[in-house]
């Protein structure tokens, strides 16, 4: 998730030595960072980091886990301002 931020936010961080991995590897990061847009890959991560949090001493992570997934996969089911724009940034997107 990290290395898919960091290529939304420069697309040839692989070329600068920013992202540790095989070239062809690099490429299908890029293809993904491209289909999730910035604002939806830094929302995932926000979702990823306060789930993580949270799930410390949890008696069912496996829930955790399964709620952090759909937090992330249906922004449009909350209604915060980072699940807003990254629906703007999908439609955004869509429409190029």
């Amino acid at each position: 998730l990290r290395d898919l931020v960091i290529l939304a936010a420069v697309p040839d961080a692989g070329e600068k030595g920013l992202i540790d991995a095989p070239a062809d590897v690099v490429e299908r990061m890029q293809a993904q960072a491209s289909v999730f847009g910035a604002a939806e890959l830094s929302r995932a991560a926000d979702l990823v980091n306060d789930g993580l949090t949270e799930m410390r001493g949890a008696t069912s992570p496996r829930l955790q886990v399964e709620l952090i997934c759909a937090r992330v996969l249906l922004p449009a089911a909350f209604d915060d301002e980072r699940s807003m724009q990254a629906r703007l940034d999908r439609l955004e997107r869509g429409a190029s």
